[in-house]
């Protein structure tokens, strides 16, 4: 618990809360016994650690689905086009929107770690 005190000002930058508020939770935590959520990733240090990897992991795990999703769309769409090249042309259109939103998601993702965290 001291080093999250001690680490105070990036664990309220880091929540978006206050200070006070945070020194709040902190203090009913600690009240009910609660020790075991207070130490938890102590340092932001460790956070950044844990959280970076498996966020990024997940987001690209995410991208994937997203993207076989939006090809079997593409794919189904172009079943009903008699044109061949025009159907290959809906099914590319819909995989491409498919890549491009996962890689939207992904830079988002990306860049709040790196606010968040600083680098």
């Amino acid at each position: 618990m001291w080093e999250i005190i001690e680490n105070l000002s990036g664990w309220a930058k880091l929540t978006g809360l206050g200070i006070p508020v945070l020194v709040i939770f902190l203090l009913i935590l600690y009240a009910h016994g609660d020790k075991e959520a207070i130490e938890l990733p102590s340092t932001i240090n460790e956070l950044k650690e844990n959280v970076t990897q498996q966020t990024l992991e997940e987001t690209s795990n995410s991208g994937i689905v997203i993207v076989k999703e939006f090809h079997e769309t593409g794919k189904n769409l172009a079943k009903d086009v008699k044109d061949p090249v025009a159907a290959k042309t809906v099914e590319w259109g819909w995989t491409f929107a498919g890549m491009m939103l996962a890689l939207y998601i992904f830079l988002a993702v990306a860049i709040a770690l790196y606010k968040a965290f600083g680098g």
